[in-house]
């Protein structure tokens, strides 16, 4: 895929949208295969360097959560792809590892396709929203996910 191929949108909503920019670059996880998901999912995600910044409001800080903390997955679902959806009833059910024992985040949220790349939020006790993983996988049978815990993604050198 092109970088430029990529567009980001800030607070978009039905068509409309605060700012855009393109991509110029992207860098994907260390040792990913889209063919061998089962071992490299823990490298499923992808840091993206823009031809212009949209800008820093609502770029919220980073965090970890441990099984049982209570979380939120909002994003663009299949489903809905002009509106975001968020699930504010899930919990962490897992710190897990794929098969290259990178880690991984299991959950309960409604995830649904279409909702990958989208944040895992947990609210910090001041009442703040951090950012704990990124979702990859939506898992149709039974409900709930996998995320790449945020700590995992490294910023690009």
């Amino acid at each position: 895929m092109q970088p430029a191929s990529v567009h980001v949108l800030l607070r978009y909503r039905k068509g409309a949208f605060a700012a855009h920019s393109i991509a110029v670059s992207y860098r994907i996880g260390p040792g990913y295969d889209p063919r061998n998901e089962t071992a490299t999912a823990g490298a499923d995600w992808a840091v993206l360097t823009l031809a212009r910044p949209i800008g820093t409001d609502g770029i919220l800080p980073t965090s970890v959560a441990s099984v049982g903390t209570a979380i939120v997955l909002a994003g663009y679902g299949k489903d809905r792809e002009e509106l975001a959806d968020a699930d504010l009833a899930c919990t962490v059910t897992g710190i897990t590892a794929d098969g290259d024992h990178r880690p991984l985040l299991t959950h309960s949220c409604s995830a649904t396709l279409g909702t990958s790349g989208a944040p895992l939020l947990v609210r910090a006790a001041n009442g703040d929203w951090r950012i704990i993983g990124v979702q990859i996988l939506a898992r149709t049978q039974g409900g709930g996910g996998v995320a790449v815990p945020i700590a995992a993604i490294t910023s690009p050198p």
